[in-house]
């Protein structure tokens, strides 16, 4: 059975990893609400201009 210390640093080294992939999803996200926001932008102008 692994200790408790093996088990902590066994996460922890795993930290970094781990806030990279959530940096990455985090710009993933704005990138995909800024397209959202345009889009929605451009719906409602063209909404506007029909009637």
């Amino acid at each position: 059975m692994k200790d408790y210390r093996q088990i902590i640093s066994t996460h922890l080294i795993k930290i970094p990893e781990l806030e990279k992939a959530i940096k990455h999803q985090a710009a993933r996200i704005a990138e995909l609400e800024k397209h959202l926001n345009k889009n929605s932008s451009n719906s409602s102008n063209l909404i506007r201009v029909i009637f």
